[in-house]
């Protein structure tokens, strides 16, 4: 069974309410714990507003969440086409504070020339068939 959720909405903070209940509908088929399930909204919470903040046009905001053997792995991104990502902030920013302490993993990259946002969690796999 493919457990893969994708998700495109437009690029406009209005539709984070649209991509945490996603997140908590797919969390809720894969039988995450509630407290984690809080802690996933969170980081894609972040990660969202993120994408958004920075100064790209973007027209769509996409979401996919893909369990598997090394666990959930979260992208966020947004269509905007840049040449290469802004300078890393070192730690400093809330954003990234809060993405290092809740995901496993957490790192910006481009995908297809579009700014993304990976987070991994490690105990969380593919569901049981």
């Amino acid at each position: 069974m493919d457990a893969r959720v994708s998700l495109v909405v437009p690029a406009s903070p209005d539709y984070i309410p649209v991509v945490r209940l996603v997140v908590t509908g797919a969390a809720a088929i894969l039988d995450v714990p509630y407290d984690m399930v809080e802690d996933i909204r969170l980081a894609i919470t972040e990660s969202c507003n993120h994408l958004l903040s920075l100064a790209v046009p973007a027209g769509e905001l996409r979401l996919t969440l893909d369990p598997g053997a090394e666990g959930l792995r979260v992208a966020v991104s947004i269509d905007a086409a840049v040449d290469e990502l802004p300078p890393p902030e070192d730690g400093e920013s809330l954003a990234w504070t809060i993405l290092s302490v809740l995901a496993d993993d957490a790192r910006e990259e481009l995908i297809d020339g579009s700014p993304s946002i990976i987070t991994t969690w490690r105990s969380i796999g593919a569901p049981a068939e």
